[in-house]
C-alpha cells in the first residue's frame, strides 16, 4: 500500500495543490517509511516557497511552528493520526491562513469506514485552518472538508474536476482557493454563544416560537454588534444564559476554553490571565472601574465646625493678642503714675467682652484718664469688631451648608473607615489588579470588600452607612437610574455620588477560542465601527437618557473650606500695629508730660 504514495499522479495532485498557494511556505510532515515521497513532489512544486521538513521518526522530535507566516501543511505519514503530535508540540498548530493536506492510503474495500474514520479522527485543532484536502493516494480521488460552512459543515465533499493533461500525463486540480474558508459568509452555521445579562451593554431575552425554534431579542451595543455579525456573515446563534451562576464570567471563560461555546459576549473584560484560555477580539467599549456611595454626615461635624472657621494658628494669636493687650494697659497705669490697685482679671474680662460683643463694663476713672489706656482700648475693639464678624459669617456658613463629606478617591474611603460590595457576577477582575496592586489602600479595600448581595441590595446598603459599591461605572450608573430607583426616596437618590477619581481602566472585548479562524473577520468589523462612531451612537441610544449620577465635590464640603488664617487678617493686623505706633507715641506723651 505505501506504493501508491510513490505514484506519479498523487505526486502530480499533491504539487498542483502547493503550487497554487505561492505566498504560503510548506512544511513537510512525515516518518521514515514515507520520507523517499517528500523530495519528487518539491521538485514538482511551482513556486518560490521555503520549505520546513518534520520527520516524525527523528530523534531531534518535532519543530515550533515559526511566528507570523501562512504554510501549507503537507501530511504524508504512514498513519495520518500522528500529526496529532504536532498539535501537543505547538500550542497554536493551526492559523487561520493555514492549509492542510493529507496523503493517505486507504484500503478499496474499508473506503467508507476509514472516511467516516477520519471525520471522527480529526482532532480540535483542524478547523482553525482555513483549507482543509484529503487525498487518498490509491485511488487519486482528493476531498475538502469545510468548517463554519452551514449545516453540512464538516462533511467530506469530493472534488471531482480534476484534470490530466495530455502532453505530460499530470493531474492538475483547478481552482482550488474557492475551497478556502475567508470567514465571510458562514452559510447560516449555527454558532453556541454564551451570554451575561450585563446592562446597558448586553441584554438577551428569548422567547420560544415553537417546540424547536427559540427567538432571541438582543439589546445593547454588543447586542447591535451580534445582529451586525450575523447579517453580514450569514451566521445563526444558539445563546446560553450564564447570569445566574455564581463566578459566571470565569464559567463562560472555562465554557469557551473547552470547546464547549464558539464565544461569549456581555461585558467580559479583557484580562492577562483570561487571555491565556481565550483569545480576545479588538475591544469594543473602553470603561473604567470607581465606586459608588452615599454622602455621609458625622454628627460630630457640628461640634468641629464651632473651631475650624479659624487656623489653629489663628486662634493662638488671638488668644496671645488678650494676653498682650491686656498686660500693656496694666504696665501703662503703673508707669504713667497710678499708685493703686487694678485687678488684671478685670482687664482680660474687658478684652473679651469686645470679642463676645457683650456690653462693655464701666471703665474705671484711672483707665478713662490716661491716653494710653484709651488708645489702646480702641485699637482692641476695631480688630474685636472685624475678628467677631469675620467668625460669625464663617460659622453661619458652616452651619447652614451639608456636614456630609464627599471624598474623592478610594483612598479617602479606606482611610473614612468604608466598606465594599462587590460584583456578584465576578470578582476576578478586581482580583487580579487590585489584589496585585503595590498601593497598600487597593489592598485594604480589597480585604473589606464582600459580594454577597445583588446590585439594588448593595445600593441600599450604602444608604446612611460607610459603605461602598465598586463596579464598571457606565453599567452602575444604568442600574441605579433603571433598576433601583423605584427602591430609594427622591433624597436617598440626590445624596448618591461616584468618586472622582477611578480605579483602573476595563475593556470590554468578546473572549473566543484560542486561535479561532473567524476572529480577524470580526476584529475588522469591529475596526471600522469604531472608526466610522458607530459605537457611540449605539451606547448614545441606549444611555444617553439615563440620569447620572454626579462626581463627587470635595472641594465644597465644609472640611475643606479655606479658613481664616493669619494672612487672611492682614487688615485687623495693620490696624494692631498701627495702634500699637500710636499708643507708643501717646504714652511717651503722657510721660513726660507727667514730669
Amino acid at each position: 500500500m505505501i506504493d501508491d504514495l510513490h505514484s506519479p499522479e498523487s505526486n502530480s495532485i499533491t504539487s498542483s495543490i502547493i503550487s497554487q498557494f505561492t505566498k504560503h511556505n510548506v512544511i513537510f510532515h512525515y516518518d521514515n517509511v514515507t520520507q523517499p515521497r517528500v523530495y519528487p513532489i518539491i521538485s514538482q512544486v511551482v513556486t518560490n516557497a521555503s520549505y520546513f521538513m518534520i520527520n516524525y521518526d527523528s530523534p531531534r522530535g518535532l519543530l515550533h511552528r515559526p511566528i507570523a507566516c501562512k504554510f501549507i501543511h503537507v501530511v504524508i505519514l504512514e498513519r495520518y493520526s500522528r500529526f496529532q503530535q504536532y498539535e501537543h508540540t505547538n500550542k497554536f498548530p493551526m492559523e487561520y491562513a493555514d492549509i492542510l493536506v493529507f496523503v493517505i492510503n486507504l484500503d478499496a474495500g474499508k473506503m467508507e469506514n476509514q472516511t467516516e474514520e477520519f471525520k471522527l479522527w480529526k482532532g480540535d485543532f483542524l478547523d482553525k485552518a482555513g483549507g482543509l484536502f484529503i487525498l487518498y493516494a490509491n485511488n487519486l480521488t482528493l476531498y475538502t472538508m469545510c468548517f463554519y460552512c452551514g449545516e453540512d459543515s464538516e462533511e467530506l465533499r469530493k472534488i471531482t474536476d480534476l484534470r490530466k493533461d495530455a502532453k505530460n500525463g499530470k493531474i492538475h486540480v483547478p481552482k482550488l482557493r474557492r475551497y478556502i474558508n475567508k470567514y465571510t459568509d458562514f452559510k447560516g452555521y449555527r454558532f453556541r454563544i454564551g451570554y451575561t445579562n450585563y446592562k446597558p451593554f448586553f441584554w438577551c431575552e428569548t422567547s420560544f416560537k415553537n417546540s424547536s425554534v427559540t427567538e432571541y431579542d438582543i439589546y445593547g451595543s454588543e447586542g447591535e454588534l451580534l445582529y451586525l455579525m450575523n447579517s453580514k456573515y450569514n451566521a445563526s446563534v444558539e445563546m446560553h444564559n450564564f447570569t445566574h451562576l455564581p463566578d459566571a464570567w470565569v464559567a463562560i471563560i472555562e465554557a469557551v476554553n473547552n470547546r464547549s461555546l464558539h464565544w461569549a459576549v456581555g461585558g467580559v473584560s479583557l484580562t492577562l490571565s483570561r487571555g491565556d484560555y481565550v483569545d480576545f477580539t479588538s475591544f469594543i467599549q473602553y470603561e473604567a472601574f470607581t465606586v459608588l456611595y452615599s454622602v455621609y454626615e458625622d454628627p460630630w461635624m457640628s461640634w468641629r465646625n464651632i473651631i475650624v472657621p479659624f487656623e489653629f494658628q489663628t486662634w493662638l494669636a488671638l488668644m496671645f493678642s488678650i494676653c498682650i493687650i491686656s498686660s500693656l494697659l496694666y504696665v501703662t497705669m503703673q508707669l504713667t503714675g497710678y499708685r493703686g490697685k487694678i485687678p488684671y482679671g478685670y482687664l482680660i474680662r474687658g478684652s473679651l467682652h469686645f470679642l463676645m460683643e457683650q456690653p462693655i463694663p464701666v471703665v474705671r476713672k484711672e483707665l478713662r484718664s490716661r491716653w494710653t489706656s484709651l488708645v489702646l482700648m480702641s485699637l482692641w475693639l476695631m480688630v474685636a469688631l472685624v475678628m467677631t464678624n469675620a467668625y460669625k459669617s464663617k460659622l453661619t456658613s458652616s452651619l447652614i451648608s451639608s456636614n456630609a463629606d464627599e471624598p474623592d478617591s478610594i483612598d479617602e474611603l479606606v482611610e473614612q473607615d468604608f466598606y465594599f460590595q462587590t460584583s456578584n457576577i465576578d470578582t476576578s477582575m478586581l482580583q487580579e489588579n487590585m489584589g496585585t496592586s503595590a498601593d497598600s489602600k487597593f489592598l485594604e479595600a480589597l480585604q473589606r470588600s464582600s459580594n454577597d448581595s445583588d446590585f439594588c441590595t448593595a445600593v441600599q446598603k450604602t444608604i446612611g452607612h460607610k459603605v461602598g459599591i465598586i463596579d464598571e461605572e457606565t453599567a452602575m450608573q444604568y442600574s441605579v437610574q433603571e433598576e433601583c430607583r423605584k427602591l430609594m426616596s427622591i433624597e436617598e437618590q440626590q445624596d448618591l455620588r461616584m468618586i472622582k477619581y477611578e480605579l483602573f481602566p476595563s475593556q470590554h472585548a468578546w473572549p473566543m477560542q484560542l486561535a479561532a479562524p473567524y476572529r480577524h473577520s470580526f476584529n475588522a468589523i469591529i475596526s471600522r465601527l469604531h472608526a466610522a462612531g458607530i459605537f457611540i451612537k449605539w451606547n448614545s441610544d441606549y444611555y444617553s437618557a439615563v440620569q447620572k449620577v454626579p462626581k463627587s465635590d470635595h472641594g465644597t464640603r465644609n472640611g475643606n473650606r479655606p479658613k481664616f488664617s493669619l494672612m487672611s487678617i492682614l487688615g485687623p493686623v495693620f490696624i494692631w500695629a498701627l495702634g500699637m505706633l500710636s499708643a507708643t507715641l501717646v504714652f511717651i506723651g503722657e510721660l513726660i508730660h507727667g514730669r
